[in-house]
């Protein structure tokens, strides 16, 4: 390869990498939305994927469970064939959180739900329905 060519290929890497160093964030400073954007969790000792039943007019479905948050509680639930939901705390008592419910397709049951919350397992009720969650 020529030195042109070398030089020209340094300087194109080299004005890359400082492309890309200036378009990249950093994770400290706040992120800018809409109100409905979510907010940074303070505790995610929970996050990860659940495993479940979704109980409701004597019919149990398969259910998972995503948690984003713990702490403030934040969760998606996706009820096999059925219908999704966002779960976002309004309120907490020790470990048990009231969380509002967010359809995002189907028919699963808006409005309040209580969320009981251990090491090992989420359990939920939420107008004729009860959830019952396991870590994956």
């Amino acid at each position: 390869m020529d030195m042109r060519r070398w030089m020209s290929s340094v300087l194109l890497t080299a004005g890359l990498a400082i492309g890309v160093t200036a378009c990249g964030s950093d994770a400290s400073e706040p992120v800018s939305g809409d109100s409905s954007s979510i907010d940074v969790p303070a505790s995610s000792a929970l996050s990860g994927s659940w495993t479940g039943t979704w109980k409701t007019g004597g019919r149990s479905s398969e259910a998972h469970l995503g948690v984003v948050s713990d702490n403030p509680f934040l969760a998606t639930v996706d009820v096999a064939g059925s219908c999704g939901a966002t779960w976002k705390e309004t309120s907490r008592e020790g470990s048990t959180v009231t969380a509002t419910s967010t359809v995002t397709y189907g028919n699963c049951p808006a409005g309040d739900w209580t969320i009981t919350i251990t090491d090992t397992s989420i359990s939920a009720t939420g107008g004729d329905v009860t959830a019952q969650f396991h870590r994956d």
